[in-house]
């Protein structure tokens, strides 16, 4: 022991050939990196900003106005009106639970029941799906999720288009109504040759009635604009441009002009 205490210098000499190997080796591997940094920030970091920014964007579907139904005087039988719903993403509900006890008591649902039908949407439709929780919000609605969807996860509100039948009964069986594109539809419809339009998940069509029946007049075409988002899919401020991703116009549908008479229509119902 004393002896080792005693000759430092002798002790340095024997580990100096492993003390080289540890230098070589913390050398290599600093320029390994400095190379791959240099890759990465001079040969593809445009490439890569550009990857980046655009991980940042969504893009959001602008449903296209379904043209309106007249009668023979020009009066309205059939029109849209704005409509919001409340939804939650899965992929970014992290605090589902939570979020739930939350949303509930503000929208009058059961928090079970919101937390059963957003792991059901997950399972059918995929985590990135926005599923509504509930539909034809109130504007008092409206301003108590907006006050608490940034802290929650994956809450949001959607703005949309409702359509709104003014005759009600007196029409419905001519009419029709609207409903959300089922999955076999999807399938069905953008298979069929004669149809002009690329059908997906959410889109709303005619389900019955005159709707359905002159679904490719009536219905318009959808834009496109893109929103930037935060971590946890919460947007975060819109524009019209993100690094060549242009927005589009959203057409609305043509109008239909019908032989019937509203107030013919709604004395006979009346009659009836």
């Amino acid at each position: 022991m004393n002896s080792y205490l005693e000759n430092p210098t002798e002790e340095a000499k024997e580990y100096a050939s492993r003390y080289k190997i540890l230098y070589l080796a913390i050398f290599i591997s600093g320029l390994i990196l400095l190379i791959r940094l240099w890759h990465l920030q001079i040969i593809t970091g445009k490439e890569l900003r550009t990857y980046s920014e655009k991980n940042r964007v969504k893009e959001r579907k602008i449903p296209a106005p379904r043209g309106l139904i007249l009668d023979r005087e020009g009066r309205v039988l059939v029109e849209n009106l704005p409509g919001y719903a409340a939804t939650i993403t899965p992929q970014y509900a992290s605090r589902l639970k939570e979020t739930a006890k939350i949303v509930g008591p503000a929208l009058s649902l059961k928090p079970q029941d919101i937390i059963k039908n957003i792991k059901k949407s997950r399972r059918q439709n995929g985590p990135f799906y926005q599923s509504k929780i509930k539909e034809n919000l109130d504007l008092s609605e409206v301003f108590r999720i907006k006050q608490i969807r940034f802290d929650h996860p994956g809450l949001n509100i959607y703005e949309g288009i409702v359509r709104h039948y003014p005759l009600k009964e007196s029409g419905a069986q001519l009419l029709g109504y609207v409903g959300e594109i089922s999955k076999r539809q999807i399938k069905k419809y953008n298979n069929s040759t004669s149809r002009k339009f690329r059908f997906e998940q959410g889109d709303i069509i005619g389900k019955r009635g005159l709707e359905k029946v002159w679904e490719n007049e009536i219905r318009g075409f959808k834009g496109s604009s893109f929103v930037e988002v935060d971590a946890r899919g919460r947007e975060a401020k819109t524009d019209t441009q993100f690094f060549g991703l242009q927005l589009k116009k959203e057409t609305p549908g043509h109008n239909l002009v019908l032989t019937l008479d509203k107030d013919i229509q709604e004395a006979a119902n009346t009659a009836m």
